[in-house]
């Protein structure tokens, strides 16, 4: 959970939260109010508003710098758990800054207790030797490519795949998930099927591969959503293809609506390495077309990313709800 607090917010150290404490409520003027005068959860201190002042309000009591008086800690107790502890803090945190609203219902973080896996696709030099497509089958295939490379930008597919990926694996830990990474840098020689078993060890949830598309025809665009089709898979349990594209779903239809993107669908695939060898529900998402001028213009600015990562996380939100 340590990771919650890194980031441009983090208060550091106890003296910072006294000095910042003094600081607001010295200036501002406020004081913490009366259960009476308190409206909902996170208005610690019951100026109707959820803000900065709250958040260091449960800091403080957390690090024992000053506790919150009984009568503040209904409010202050976000997850409605009878403790005050990080998540609550945390729900704070991601209701400032827009990514999860707090209500009457109370703000547990949405996917606490989940593990989700990420492969962000390629590395920066290919493997060619080859690897079995299936753990059962005779078909072989070249263990890992470099991807595709932007047509104008120039920029590597392996590069914008990792660089959402992290992205994607602080959003979801900000929501309480555990992220297993496939690789966290480029210099990495890793081969689709170890990937996937790397999963099946890991025994995540569901894993997500990360991967940009790439065309003959510059002109095609748009978002698509891969899923094994329903037997390829290393297990004998029929619901892992159908959860799979239960996933693929809630991810495409998320990612679309916060991109504007064009919607290319969710489409079955039985000759991915990756699929072949996972006994998890997995998909693979391809971002947009490094081949196209205005997609390949835009994979590659943080703010593009920003708004594919938004809506990945609302999309495992919505699956595991």
């Amino acid at each position: 959970m340590k990771r919650l607090f890194q980031g441009r917010y983090l208060i550091k150290t106890p003296i910072a939260f006294i000095v910042i404490f003094m600081l607001i409520f010295c200036f501002s003027g406020i004081s913490v109010a009366n259960a009476d005068e308190q409206t909902k959860l996170g208005d610690i201190n019951g100026d109707n508003l959820i803000s900065i002042i709250d958040y260091t309000l449960i800091r403080l009591d957390i690090l024992g710098l000053k506790n919150l008086q009984q009568e503040n800690r209904s409010c202050a107790d976000i997850n409605c758990d009878g403790q005050i502890t990080i998540i609550d803090y945390t729900c704070i945190r991601l209701h400032i800054l827009g990514l999860k609203s707090i209500d009457s219902t109370g703000g547990s973080l949405p996917l606490l207790g989940i593990k989700i896996g990420l492969d962000p696709g390629h590395q920066k030099v290919s493997n060619t030797e080859l690897e079995l497509v299936s753990p059962n089958g005779t078909e072989m295939k070249k263990k890992v490519s470099s991807g595709t490379q932007g047509r104008f930008t120039r920029v590597p597919e392996y590069v914008v795949n990792l660089q959402a990926g992290l992205k994607l694996k602080a959003a979801l830990e900000a929501l309480g998930a555990e992220v297993v990474m496939t690789r966290q840098s480029h210099d990495v020689n890793i081969s689709n099927a170890e990937r996937a078993v790397m999963m099946n060890n890991a025994q995540v949830d569901c894993w997500l591969r990360i991967h940009a598309d790439g065309s003959d025809d510059p002109a095609k665009e748009g978002i698509s959503v891969l899923v094994p089709t329903p037997g390829c898979m290393d297990t004998s349990d029929a619901n892992v293809a159908a959860n799979s594209a239960s996933l693929a779903g809630c991810l495409i239809e998320n990612t679309v609506a916060q991109t504007g993107a064009v919607n290319r669908g969710i489409k079955s695939r039985d000759d991915q390495t990756g699929f072949c060898w996972s006994k998890v529900p997995v998909c693979n998402i391809e971002m947009g077309y490094m081949t196209n001028e205005k997609e390949d213009n835009l994979l590659v600015t943080s703010a593009y990313q920003d708004k594919i990562v938004k809506g990945l996380a609302d999309g495992f939100v919505e699956y595991f709800q």
